[in-house]
């Protein structure tokens, strides 16, 4: 955000969808303290997720996630390989497989998406639409 804040200028019209819990982090709460950005236009995807910390993978129901980077990633892991903790789903795949191009599962969704959307679960989807309601709250 800093980066964008120095190349657009300060009067960004933006909502920020972040990383992470309920709070802002200190960068985000930064730019709404020098008035640059609104703290009605941070939306944090951990609530959203239904996780403490989530990132934007977490939106998808966790067998969704999977079976993008099974296809993506040529492997075969199962939900049981991953455990029913509430970790990340990112934290839960690296834990089993090590660490992966998360760019290649959304590159295989970005190409699939006809096919890959009518299979999602009510969950993801749900998930999803939650994010972009939240998104059009804070337009004017």
């Amino acid at each position: 955000m800093p980066a964008a804040v120095s190349l657009l200028g300060q009067e960004l019209d933006v909502t920020v969808v972040a990383d992470g819990g309920s709070k802002p982090p200190q960068k985000l709460n930064s730019l709404v303290e020098q008035g640059i950005l609104q703290s009605a236009r941070i939306i944090m995807l951990g609530p959203i997720a239904g996780i403490n910390a989530a990132d934007i993978e977490d939106l998808f129901d966790p067998e969704d996630y999977l079976t993008l980077y099974n296809t993506a990633c040529k492997t075969s892991l199962t939900m049981v390989d991953l455990g029913n903790d509430d970790n990340r789903i990112l934290s839960r795949i690296e834990r089993k497989d090590g660490k992966f191009n998360h760019n290649d599962p959304s590159n295989w969704l970005l190409a699939n998406r006809a096919t890959v959307t009518r299979n999602l679960r009510p969950t993801t989807l749900d998930r999803f639409e939650r994010l972009i309601q939240a998104v059009n709250a804070t337009l004017a």
